[in-house]
Order: C-alpha cells, then sequence, then structure tokens
C-alpha cells in the first residue's frame, strides 16, 4: 500500500486521533524506503499468510523449528547446516524477498561487500583484486553462529521498524543453540545471555539465552551482509592507512589486496583486521589467514587473480576437465562411467557440461573450446540435452 492509501484510510471518519498520530509515526518512513509495514504479531501473521498460533510459538521460542544435519567439509570436520521448518522457511523468505531484498534496504550495504547480493557474485569479488602484486587472506570463524539475535535486531531497528516488531523479525530469523549441544561455542559469553540483551525476558520469559544466526535460513546471508556494515567501513579505513588499494569480503572471505611495504607490514595489517573483528564478536581462523607475494600463485574465492589482464579458473580445474574429455573421446562415455563405478551418466554428462559452463563465464575462449572438445566427443551431444530437459 503507498503512503497517500495509508493516510487516506487514517484519515476515515472515526479513527482515534491518538491512533492515527502513532500509526502514522510507524508507517510513514516504512513506506518511504519501499518496505512492508508490519505493526503487529498478529499483522505480520496475516502478512505471511501463516496460523498465528505457529508465528507466535516462533517467535516465543516454543520447540525447535529446525532439521540439523551434518556435512564434511574439503578442509576435514563438519559443517552443520539446519534447515527451518515448512512455516518457518516461508516466514523467513517472505522477510528475505520483501525486506532484506528491498532496493532501498541494499542501498545501505558496503560496495566492498560482495556476497549474496543482486548482480555481484565470487567472480565480481575475485576481478577486484586482478593483477594484485600482494594480497592477505583471512577467513572469519564460525561467521553465521558468532552473529547474535541482538545484531538483527538492530538492523531491522535501523531500517525502520518499531522495537517490538524489530525483536518479532529478529526471533525469527535466528535459533538458541541448546547449551548442551554446543558449549564449545556459547561458553559463558555474556552477549548471548538475555541478562546483557534484552531486559524484559528476564521478567516476562523463561529464555535465558538469545539466538544467533542459523547456517541453512534464507535470511541469514543478506542479515550478515547488514550486520557487517560498520565492519567494512571500519576495514575500509584501515586499508586507506596502510595506502592498500582494494578489499573485500565474501562472506566470511576476506581480502585485502595491493603494495605492502614488506611482509612485516603485511602481518601488522593482519592483526589489526584481527582486532576489528573481535571488536564486532568474530574470531579470526588463523589456519586460512595468508600473505600472498608477488611471486605466489593467488586463488581469490576459487579464480586466480595473477595475469593483469584476466581472470583464470584454476589449472587444477581445467585440467581435470580436459582428462574426462579425453577418457570420454577415447572409451566412450558408457564405458568411461562403467570404468569409475558412475551409475548415471547422463547425470555425469550434465555436471560436466555445467562446469565447462562455468569455465564459459570466467574464460570465454577456453570454455569455449572445452564444449567443442566434448561435442566432438560425444556427436549426439544436442539429442542428449533434449532428452535431459524431458519432464
Amino acid at each position: 500500500m503507498s503512503t497517500h492509501n495509508y493516510i487516506t484510510e487514517l484519515n476515515t471518519p472515526g479513527v482515534n486521533p491518538t491512533y492515527k498520530r502513532v500509526v502514522r509515526q510507524l508507517v510513514t518512513p516504512l513506506l518511504q524506503k519501499n518496505l512492508p509495514v508490519i505493526l503487529s504479531l498478529k499483522h505480520l501473521s496475516v502478512l505471511l499468510d501463516i496460523p498465528y498460533i505457529v508465528v507466535h510459538k516462533i517467535v516465543y521460542r516454543d520447540g525447535d523449528f529446525y532439521k540439523v544435519f551434518a556435512i564434511k567439509k574439503r578442509s576435514g570436520g563438519k559443517r552443520w547446516i539446519t534447515i527451518p521448518d515448512y512455516f518457518l522457511m516461508k516466514a523467513q523468505k517472505w522477510i528475505n524477498n520483501n525486506i532484506l531484498n528491498a532496493q532501498e534496504a541494499q542501498a545501505m550495504l558496503s560496495i566492498n561487500s560482495t556476497a549474496y547480493k543482486k548482480k555481484s557474485s565470487h567472480i565480481v569479488n575475485a576481478s577486484m583484486h586482478l593483477g594484485e602484486k600482494q594480497l592477505i587472506k583471512l577467513d572469519i570463524l564460525r561467521f553465521f553462529e558468532s552473529i547474535s539475535e541482538r545484531q538483527v535486531f538492530n538492523v531491522f531497528k535501523k531500517l525502520g521498524y518499531k522495537n517490538s516488531v524489530s525483536l518479532i523479525l529478529a526471533r525469527i530469523c535466528t535459533r538458541v543453540i541448546p547449551i548442551h549441544l554446543d558449549k564449545r561455542f556459547i561458553k559463558n559469553e555474556q552477549r548471548w545471555t538475555t541478562k546483557y540483551n534484552y531486559k524484559y525476558d528476564q521478567q516476562k520469559n523463561k529464555i535465558k539465552r538469545i539466538g544467533h544466526l542459523p547456517q541453512g535460513a534464507p535470511t541469514s546471508p543478506a542479515l550478515a551482509n547488514f550486520v557487517c556494515c560498520n565492519l567494512d567501513a571500519d576495514i575500509e579505513d584501515l586499508i586507506d592507512q596502510f595506502n592498500l588499494n582494494s578489499y573485500t569480503r565474501y562472506a566470511d572471505d576476506i581480502i585485502i589486496s595491493g603494495n605492502f611495504q614488506d611482509k612485516n607490514t603485511a602481518i601488522s595489517c593482519i592483526f589489526r583486521v584481527s582486532r576489528i573483528l573481535r571488536n564486532y564478536g568474530f574470531k579470526t581462523n588463523y589456519l586460512k589467514t595468508k600473505y600472498c607475494g608477488s611471486g605466489d600463485r593467488k586463488i581469490v574465492t576459487g579464480i586466480c587473480i595473477n595475469d593483469e589482464n584476466q581472470l583464470r579458473v584454476p589449472i587444477e580445474y581445467k585440467n581435470k576437465i580436459r582428462q574426462e574429455i579425453y577418457y570420454i573421446d577415447k572409451f566412450g562415455l558408457l564405458n568411461h562411467c562403467e570404468r569409475l563405478n558412475i551409475s548415471n551418466p547422463l547425470n555425469y554428462l550434465m555436471r560436466l557440461e555445467g562446469k565447462i559452463n562455468y569455465i564459459k563465464t570466467v574464460e570465454l575462449d577456453k570454455g569455449i573450446y572445452f564444449m567443442n572438445k566434448l561435442e566432438k566427443a560425444i556427436p549426439n551431444m544436442n539429442e542428449i540435452r533434449l532428452l535431459n530437459d524431458l519432464p
């Protein structure tokens, strides 16, 4: 509804003047930003088309509305993924689409934040460091889980929502980890207890700890970017102090490039960035911290940036594609898949084509070369594509 329509509704005869004034104060700032107006929990349940009792249970933490499972990391260990149930997923998608991805909201984000944004990607992220001679790479430990419900509350408040609505939205977008499941993470940090965050929880609710961003919720990536706005600004100021060229943050991956005076200067910059991260409640994963000098190969979000004029897919990736096409050409697709114990040759072939299409987005000529080689090895490639498109 437009600002004009809301004001027209408020001017209907019989509306309480005090009510009109309060609603006008709440509505106008949101409509000016093209954000949806939310006046209460019940109002939100109507907008979401979710039963009020369900939204109430989510907000008051009456149960765990997530399925949790682990996936293996490439570097070893496990990454825990939390998937919202049907109604919570529906609510989070609505918030993500209508609030967090609104054009006016997205305009608040730093241009140096390159993940989870329209018209941005890991390729854009790498291009901002193309041809740089030196760089440092830092990784944030447990990125999403380090962002608290209070920080999410402040995001919605800054967007223009009143405190009670900001709390409702923050609760929908966060999850409390049961203490017995993750004592290593929560420990006894004050910022995770309601005592140091929401005073009303001490008296009205039984909730003694606040939530964090769950990895797997559709709202978590965008909210993380909003939470990190000030962090991005502080690091931008830091690279100006060091006379460096570029800073980007792709989710939890921080890249800073330019001409460091020497390796000690780069190390000093790493520690200064780590201090900024600590100020915002994050921890540096020093196992993934790296300095790349002038003669080193530099990989940024999976892309080689050493060439001054062209982003490159890492040679290992291209060699693997070249090898697969070679064996398909030599043995035939079915025999090649049988040698690798691949039970579905069609899926394998479509994945291989997808990898080649990815190369085309980075290195067009090389991608076209591989595609021509594949189509030469499999002359009926077009018919196979049509077969894959069948329902």
